[in-house]
Formats: C-alpha cells, structure tokens, sequence
C-alpha cells in the first residue's frame, strides 16, 4: 500500500462511523476520496508547516474553500 492509499485507508477509517460507503454510487465515492485526501492534505501541510495556526483557525481556513 503505498502512502496515498494509506491516507485514504485512514480517512476511511474516520468517516466510516458517519457513511456507508456501499450505499453511495460511483461517483459519490470519488468525490469522498477526493474530499478525504484533500484533509489530509491540509493537515499534512499544517503540521509540516508548525501547526503554527490553531485547529479552529485551521478549520476556518478549510470552511472558507468550500463554495456558498
């Protein structure tokens, strides 16, 4: 497994009390993958970077990509 699937793998692991998987279709499980990689991205880049921002900070940051 190489270190993206392990991140995905991870996320799955976090989400999966919240979604079932099996009954969201194709598309709605790439777009959760996408979404699941994209956090750990940022929490990859936020600890690299210090963690210098608070994790309410942190949240306000992601919060303010997301489309109104």
């Amino acid at each position: 497994m190489n270190k993206h699937e392990w991140l995905l793998a991870e996320g799955r692991k976090v989400v999966k009390p919240y979604i079932d998987e099996e009954s969201i279709d194709r598309n709605g499980r790439y777009a959760l993958a996408f979404v699941i990689g994209g956090y750990w991205s940022v929490l990859i880049k936020w600890v690299s970077e210090g963690a210098i921002e608070s994790p309410e900070e942190l949240a306000l940051i992601v919060k303010s990509t997301y489309r109104k």
